[in-house]
C-alpha cells in the first residue's frame, strides 16, 4: 500500500499561520497515513509493504511552510511507530540481520538508470532497526 497524498495550504510565517491551515494539512498529510495504515494492515495478515511518501520538508524545516512541514514530520513519526508496532506481523522492523542478497538488492536499485534522481541520501538497509528496536530485535541480536 502506498500513501502518497500531500497538500499544502498556507504560505505564511509561523506567527501568521491560521489553525485552519494546520488542520487541513494534518488531515490529509498525517491522518491520511494513519487511516491508510489502519485500514490496509488487516488485509496483510502475513506481511506486506506499506510505503509512506513524505517530502524533503519532512526532513528539515521550511520558511513559510509551518503547517506543511509539521504535518510531514508527524507523518515520519507515524511511519516509525507503525514499523515498530507492526513488526510482530512480519512488517518492518523485521527483527533479524540482513542477508547479503538483501543489501545487494538495494545497491542494484540505486545503481539502476531509473534511480538517477536519488542523490546524497542515506538509506538504511537494516530491516527497520533505525526506527527503534522491538524486543524481537534485541533477542535476535543477542542470539547472533
Amino acid at each position: 500500500m502506498v500513501n502518497c497524498a500531500g497538500v499544502n495550504r498556507g504560505y505564511n510565517t509561523l506567527l501568521e499561520s491560521e489553525y485552519g491551515d494546520f488542520d487541513f494539512n494534518f488531515k490529509v498529510n498525517t491522518m491520511g497515513v494513519v487511516f491508510g495504515i489502519k485500514h490496509a494492515t488487516p488485509h496483510m495478515p502475513t506481511g506486506g509493504s506499506i510505503v509512506n511518501v513524505a517530502s524533503a520538508a519532512g526532513m528539515q524545516g521550511g520558511p513559510y511552510l509551518a503547517p506543511y512541514v509539521s504535518s510531514k514530520w508527524a507523518m515520519l513519526g507515524i511511519t516509525r511507530t507503525a514499523a515498530l508496532e507492526l513488526g510482530e506481523q512480519k512488517a518492518v522492523p523485521l527483527g533479524r540481520i540482513a542477508e547479503p542478497e538483501e543489501v545487494a538488492a538495494i545497491i542494484h536499485f540505486l545503481s539502476a538508470p531509473d534511480c538517477v534522481f536519488v542523490n546524497g541520501q542515506t538509506i538504511g538497509v537494516d530491516g527497520g532497526f533505525a526506527v527503534g528496536m522491538s524486543m524481537n530485535a534485541y533477542n535476535c541480536l543477542a542470539e547472533s
